[in-house]
């Protein structure tokens, strides 16, 4: 016969025993790593692509292009700069989350953080360097015109072609697209650290490292 007090039973009784149970290191984890290994793709390939295509045209078909203005290329350098760091600290906090290590939470509150902070400065910066890239984009665009019409026989411009030599003004899509861009770069951080401020993942996380 059993005279002591009857164990609790059912899942309130396991989250009691092990309170750091919980199914957030996971998904929260695996989502960093993911949007971590993105964030440093995006980087390398966005910077390459930048410069890949005006130098494959010269290099390749003679074409004279007009080189990157200064304000592009320092914006991409410290651009490629900071997402190197921030994907680095989302991969590194990923993978210690996963493993249940209180350094990934920290870490993972640190690239919040710097992400969070540098939303103004990323439309600033994002705004003012539409003029510089409206202006370099119709330079190789009449680099290119002008290609065009010094072959034997010269080829063809057309209207559309010409009309693009002139600088255009940001339109409605740029300023869209900055400012989802920027919508877009918070959800995550935002994401963890509601969930990094939970109570019952505040608990879970000391006992991680106990």
């Amino acid at each position: 016969m059993n005279s002591g007090a009857t164990p609790p039973i059912g899942p309130d009784s396991n989250a009691a025993s092990h309170p750091d149970d919980a199914t957030w290191p996971g998904w929260v984890g695996g989502v960093s790593i993911a949007f971590g290994a993105l964030t440093a793709l995006g980087v390398c390939c966005g910077t390459a692509g930048t410069f890949a295509g005006p130098f494959m045209a010269s290099k390749m078909a003679g074409i004279e292009m007009p080189p990157a203005p200064g304000a592009v290329i320092g914006y991409m350098l410290v651009d490629a700069l900071l997402g190197i760091v921030l994907a680095a600290l989302l991969v590194m906090g990923g993978l210690n989350t996963l493993r249940r290590r209180a350094s990934g939470p920290r870490t993972l509150r640190k690239y919040a953080i710097l992400r969070l902070a540098l939303t103004l400065p990323i439309l600033i910066g994002g705004l003012w360097l539409l003029r510089p890239q409206a202006e370099w984009a119709a330079g190789m665009v009449r680099a290119t015109n002008e290609w065009k019409e010094s072959q034997n026989p010269p080829m063809p411009v057309t209207d559309a072609e010409r009309e693009q030599e002139t600088v255009q003004a940001p339109g409605a899509f740029q300023y869209a697209s900055i400012g989802i861009g920027v919508v877009i770069g918070i959800a995550w951080p935002l994401v963890v650290l509601a969930v990094l401020r939970r109570p019952d993942s505040m608990k879970a996380i000391e006992h991680w490292d106990a």
